[in-house]
C-alpha cells in the first residue's frame, strides 16, 4: 500500500498538536513496516525525506529546537493529499497548497493533474478558454505555479 510519510514538530513534547508538519515523500509500505516512529532524530528525517522536500525540511528543522518530532505513514488514497500536481509545483507553490483554507475541487485537481495537452486547447497553451477560466477562479496562485502563460491569459481575459 502507499503512504505518505510526513514529520510532526511539537516545540514541547507534551505537547497535543505538532506546530509544524512536513511531508516528506510517498513509500511502499508493507505489513508491518514503519507506520509512526516517536522521537525521530535527524538522522532519521534525512534517510526518510525525498530530496524535493529537503528545502522546506532544512527550514523547519532549524527554525526552532523541538523536544519532539513524530513520523507518521498515512494511508494514501485515490481522493487523499496530496493531489499528483503537488509533486511537480515549486516551494512556494506547495506553500500555497498547504496554506490553502479552501477544498479544490474535483474538477480542478483532475486539470491540475493532467499531463497532456487539453484536445481542444489553442496555439501553445495547454488548456482551451474553459478550462482556463475555472482554475482561474479557483486558485490562481496554482494554476501560475504551473502554467505562467494560462494565469497571464486568464489575468489579460478576466
Amino acid at each position: 500500500m502507499k503512504y505518505g510519510l510526513f514529520a510532526e514538530f511539537y516545540e514541547n513534547s507534551s505537547d497535543e498538536k505538532p506546530c509544524h508538519t512536513v511531508f516528506m515523500g510517498c513509500r511502499n509500505l508493507h505489513e508491518g513496516e514503519l507506520v509512526e516512529k516517536d522521537n525521530a532524530t535527524q538522522q532519521d528525517l534525512e534517510k526518510l525525506t525525498d530530496p524535493e522536500y529537503d528545502n522546506e525540511m532544512i527550514n523547519v528543522l532549524f527554525d526552532q529546537e523541538y523536544e519532539r518530532i513524530r513520523i507518521v505513514a498515512r494511508a494514501i488514497t485515490k481522493d487523499s493529499y496530496p493531489p499528483e500536481f503537488y509533486y511537480r509545483l515549486s516551494d512556494w507553490g506547495r506553500k500555497v497548497f498547504k496554506e490553502n483554507k479552501r477544498t479544490l475541487s474535483e474538477r480542478f485537481i483532475k486539470l491540475m493533474n493532467q499531463e497532456k495537452p487539453s484536445k481542444d486547447a489553442t496555439g501553445h497553451m495547454f488548456y482551451n478558454d474553459d478550462e482556463i477560466d475555472f482554475l482561474g477562479k479557483e486558485n490562481l496562485a496554482l494554476l501560475s505555479d504551473l502554467h505562467e502563460s494560462e494565469a497571464d491569459y486568464y489575468m489579460l481575459n478576466d
